[in-house]
């Protein structure tokens, strides 16, 4: 049994989604279900202690206190709160909501995300003060009632189910409902550094080291041309490791582990090298994959342009929409999107 709330049933437009654990099924089909099976491979990794870091940007920091001054606006004008995180992650935000006096003595809190091992992080927030729970299904096809939130969040959720996963937010907006998002920005600070990772992975993958070694260890017999050919393959990638960004000492740590197994094989397991490189090349796939998602994700300000149209059409105004920014960094680093529904 996870910890958390189950939730009422007049919320849910499909009541059988509720599991014992709190947590929901999976329901519904993602337009990028392709792209899943990578975040439920890094969520249970981030359980684990795995997956690299996607950022050296101070983004956390200013992100939560951008929160904070949102969810204590809000907390003076309502009562009675039903709020939900669309994408939750590791239910941060909602962690935010939950330091709101207003909104951890009277709320209350689900988090929806794609990934399962998301929804059960996001579960893992209950406590004293307002139930939380965690619910796994698409956010193109969340699993609630019509107009049911009177706040609905999202920080780098929304953008990666595609443009009706806004349409589907504004579905679920309770009359006079604020919806508030942060999203990827299209060539911003975090869009580049998350491309400078993909490709600083990709080199290490395209390369063959991993691929090579994993030969080199099962073969009868080594042979030491083989051994200088990875250990060319390894110094290359070393030599071109100049961008300093989060996947650098990933990278680097892959390539120093190689040369020490290839330069003295007889110093190490077979068997137990084999395995750590099946490992490594399993997260670096990972990573890589999310890496690319969020590139894939950003938006620019057309695409959210016309997502106001479309929410304009359903009677739903926004009144926010503008970058950004890090401290210490030029470039904008994520869109701030925010949206109320006229009184019905």
């Amino acid at each position: 049994m996870f910890k958390g709330v189950k939730l009422p049933q007049w919320l849910l437009s499909h009541p059988h989604c509720v599991m014992r654990s709190t947590v929901a099924p999976m329901t519904g089909t993602d337009p990028r279900t392709e792209d899943a099976a990578h975040w439920q491979s890094y969520w249970r990794q981030q359980q684990a202690g795995g997956a690299g870091a996607v950022t050296s940007l101070d983004q956390n920091r200013v992100f939560a206190a951008d929160w904070d001054a949102f969810f204590l606006k809000e907390s003076a004008d309502r009562a009675g709160h039903r709020i939900i995180d669309l994408g939750c992650g590791a239910g941060l935000v909602l962690a935010r909501a939950k330091a709101v006096p207003a909104f951890n003595e009277n709320a209350l809190l689900v988090g929806l995300d794609y990934a399962e091992a998301a929804a059960r992080q996001t579960s893992n927030l209950a406590g004293p003060g307002s139930a939380t729970t965690g619910v796994a299904a698409a956010i193109t096809a969340a699993p609630f009632k019509d107009q049911v939130f009177d706040i609905i969040v999202s920080q780098f959720g929304l953008e990666y189910a595609g443009m009706s996963a806004f349409e589907e937010a504004g579905r679920l907006l309770a009359p006079q409902g604020v919806m508030r998002a942060i999203i990827h920005y299209k060539d911003g600070a975090i869009h580049q550094e998350c491309r400078n990772n993909a490709e600083m992975v990709g080199a290490i993958r395209r390369s063959g080291l991993i691929d090579d070694t994993k030969r080199f260890f099962s073969a009868v017999q080594a042979h030491q041309q083989d051994a200088a050919q990875i250990m060319n393959t390894a110094n290359v990638l070393r030599g071109n490791q100049t961008a300093d960004v989060p996947a650098r000492p990933v990278v680097q740590y892959v390539v120093d582990a190689v040369l020490r197994f290839v330069n003295r094989p007889q110093a190490f397991a077979r068997q137990e090298v084999l395995h750590w490189l099946d490992g490594v090349a399993a997260e670096l796939d990972v990573y890589a994959a999310r890496m690319n998602a969020m590139v894939g994700a950003a938006m620019d300000e057309k695409m959210l342009q016309s997502v106001s149209g479309s929410l304009s059409a359903k009677n739903i105004a926004v009144h926010q929409l503008g970058p950004m920014y890090l401290g210490g960094v030029t470039a904008p680093a994520a869109w701030k999107f925010e949206a109320r529904r006229r009184g019905d």
